[in-house]
């Protein structure tokens, strides 16, 4: 893993200068309240969000903070269950945009709070393509650090679904505070760049991980997902979501400081329930 030396906030907004925008909120102009009509993926909420797990309660448009605003928490459920789990919750929507040529930048960036009560799970924003996951970022509250999420083929096997750990031990986050942090995927050459509030990261094509270009995302996720040995609720929270197609892409001033590459395959079916 490779630390890039850049700042999210000003690379985001330079970005924009060249983007097309997919979805951008800070959620300020929605209602106070359930964010949808039901909790199964069947009829659009505010802002188009469809949810899916759990109950309406658990996908709530609240404010954390008077900095904030309002923004859109998600409740985990008590419990754990490997696949299919009904105690992990997704709020999701379909991209309506298609990239224009010379846009190869997938961009995802946003605010994440990083939650309260007991709860052991994770929190990210994810996308997903035909059979892939395009990209995303999150944050895991059972080690308290960020991980990237990317579609690689590791020590040549065939390409999957990994949780990508960024940081050494030092880079992790409390509970109860709001971080920024942000994700591109580059459709040419398949590379990642994941930013947290401790620096920015990307893992080096190498004889162990190859990229997969190409990849197409066909929705986006704002996901909460429960860990081994959960037995309470955990509620996260996401503000200034903004997702985009760029020419640029996040982080392109790369440093030398090198990191260890920690790749933790996931099944797939944890995540799209």
């Amino acid at each position: 893993m490779k630390k890039i030396l850049s700042s999210l906030f000003l690379t985001s907004a330079s970005l924009m200068m060249f983007s097309q925008t997919i979805f951008n909120s800070d959620f300020n102009s929605y209602t106070t309240g359930n964010l949808g009509p039901d909790a199964n993926n069947t009829s659009p909420g505010q802002g188009g969000w469809y949810s899916n797990g759990g109950t309406v309660a658990a996908y709530q448009v609240s404010s954390i903070d008077a900095a904030h605003g309002k923004s859109i928490s998600l409740t985990s459920g008590i419990g754990y269950t490997a696949t299919n789990s009904p105690h992990n919750r997704t709020a999701n929507q379909d991209f309506t945009t298609t990239a224009t040529p010379g846009n190869d930048y997938l961009i995802g960036t946003m605010d994440i709070y990083t939650g309260s009560g007991a709860g052991l799970s994770k929190a990210f924003l994810s996308m997903f393509g035909t059979a892939a996951a395009v990209g995303g970022i999150g944050y895991n509250s059972v080690d308290q650090k960020f991980f990237g999420i990317g579609w690689l083929s590791v020590g040549g096997a065939a390409p999957g679904y990994y949780h990508v750990g960024l940081g050494d031990a030092t880079a992790t986050a409390p509970a109860n505070t709001w971080v920024s942090v942000g994700f591109s995927y580059n459709k040419t050459t398949g590379k990642y760049v994941w930013i947290t509030p401790n620096g920015s990261y990307t893992v080096d094509a190498n004889p162990t991980v190859t990229f997969v270009p190409n990849l197409v995302a066909l929705d986006y996720n704002l996901q909460v997902q429960t860990q081994t040995g959960n037995a309470a609720t955990r509620t996260f929270a996401f503000d200034n979501l903004n997702i985009f197609y760029s020419n640029l892409a996040l982080g392109t001033n790369e440093g030398v400081k090198a990191n260890k590459v920690l790749v933790k395959k996931i099944n797939v079916s944890e995540l799209i329930d």
